[in-house]
């Protein structure tokens, strides 16, 4: 099979705006200009939506891409060369749902799409019902539930709850605010048929009404409180994203006693950046990694950087170790992966989010990777960074050091690896750098 461009939302994912749908959800700059939300086509009525219509636009992108031609792809990062299949059919194995532009809140980093109150200009459970008999769906796909806030979509919950009993999703991945509660999604992070994120992004009220736009900030605490005493914290996850008004070590130490004051310690926590900033200063690297440390040290399940800040503090760790090496002195948690330097790794999964991982953090110029692994079969077999790709199991036939090498699974993978019986001190944290 010939090697061409692409990335697995161009092949295999769909995001389904109220009035256009898109490729992707991903952000990144290109000579200080940001790129991304790649649009597949402008929806105005159900007749617009069919899975053809769908496939040819992606076939056409795919075709630009490697023809040279200038793209809505053009610098992205997240393209990469491999054996990608031929798009002779619609396989989706990712689905967001953002089907309209309300919400309760008005968030300074966020994207003006997801305000305005538009509708959707079309049937959102018919168009599931079409995708489904046209066999466009693949039988592992993820929903997500994105918005604005998708609890303010009309008919949400039966909506939510018919689409997942007849695609019997690997899960749901329900972006909400957390200002409203809903207990068919509790039902469902229950039993384990749903994630829920929410990002707080704040310890104190003033600065949560400055950047969430609203005076909330004990509502969303108390609102998931009550999904974590009904439904436990392992479905549960909580993002902090820095930006100019959240960044001081102060407010993350009030986040912090928040947390801990509303009983939300043991759930997941994803730190994140601001994805309008191309970079981030000293200031935001030493928050971002005192609430890492704080958050561990309070007993989370995982924490983990994404992919807005990974890349932003890697290279901004890199500038200052070469400028003013003692403007991180203190920070004595960047230290404790020093035990694996020089040591073989095994990187779990083979993506975007590895490739970014390994060609900025100094780590790798220090740990030869031994192999990948990654879950999809068409992956093994192959190379990454002139490395093997081998099915999961093959990190129990080795005792090197593991490095999760993905964001979005970044939790399924830390559990794979528990249930495959492999120990905590074999997990190599994100502080890696």
């Amino acid at each position: 099979m010939t090697k061409t461009l692409s990335c697995r939302y161009i092949h295999h994912a769909l995001y389904l705006g109220p009035d256009q749908f898109r490729h992707c959800c991903k952000r990144f700059h290109v000579d200080g200009e940001m790129r991304g939300d790649a649009v597949v086509f402008s929806v105005d009525s159900d007749d617009d939506v069919g899975p053809d219509k769908v496939l040819v636009a992606k076939r056409e992108l795919w075709r630009a891409i490697n023809a040279g031609e200038t793209t809505q792809c053009s610098g992205c990062p997240y393209l990469s060369e491999a054996e990608w299949p031929e798009l002779d059919r619609l396989n989706l194995d990712l689905i967001s749902v953002e089907a309209h532009s309300r919400c309760n809140m008005r968030c300074s980093y966020c994207s003006d799409i997801y305000y305005g109150n538009v509708l959707p200009k079309y049937d959102v459970m018919a168009l599931f019902d079409r995708y489904a008999e046209a066999g466009a769906i693949g039988d592992e796909v993820v929903l997500a539930w994105g918005g604005g806030e998708p609890l303010m979509l009309d008919g949400f919950e039966k909506i939510f709850t018919t689409v997942s009993r007849r695609l019997k999703p690997l899960y749901n991945r329900v972006f909400s605010n957390a200002i409203l509660y809903s207990q068919e999604l509790a039902d469902h992070l229950k039993d384990g048929r749903a994630i829920l994120t929410t990002s707080i992004d704040a310890g104190t009220v003033e600065t949560f009404r400055q950047v969430r736009g609203v005076n909330q900030l004990y509502k969303v605490l108390g609102n998931l409180r009550r999904y974590v005493e009904f439904a436990g914290t392992a479905n549960i996850a909580l993002k902090y994203i820095f930006t100019d008004g959240n960044s001081t070590v102060a407010e993350v130490e009030e986040f912090l006693a928040r947390i801990q004051e509303h009983g939300l310690s043991h759930c997941a926590f994803q730190i994140s950046a601001d994805y309008k900033s191309a970079e981030i200063g000293a200031e935001q690297v030493k928050s971002a990694v005192r609430l890492y440390e704080g958050l561990l040290q309070g007993g989370t399940a995982s924490c983990h950087f994404d992919d807005h800040l990974r890349p932003r503090i890697n290279h901004a760790i890199r500038v200052i170790r070469a400028s003013d090496p003692a403007a991180l002195a203190d920070l004595s948690i960047l230290a404790n992966n020093d035990r694996f330097r020089g040591q073989p790794v095994v990187v779990w999964g083979s993506g975007e989010y590895a490739d970014g991982l390994i060609r900025e953090s100094l780590f790798f110029e220090e740990s030869p990777i031994a192999f990948f692994v990654d879950s999809d079969p068409a992956k093994q077999g192959g190379t990454f960074h002139n490395a093997p790709i081998k099915a999961p199991d093959a990190v129990l036939a080795v005792d090197h050091p593991v490095v999760i090498g993905s964001s979005y699974a970044y939790q399924d993978i830390r559990r794979a690896l528990h249930a495959m019986g492999v120990a905590d001190q074999r997990i190599v944290d994100s502080m890696i750098f």
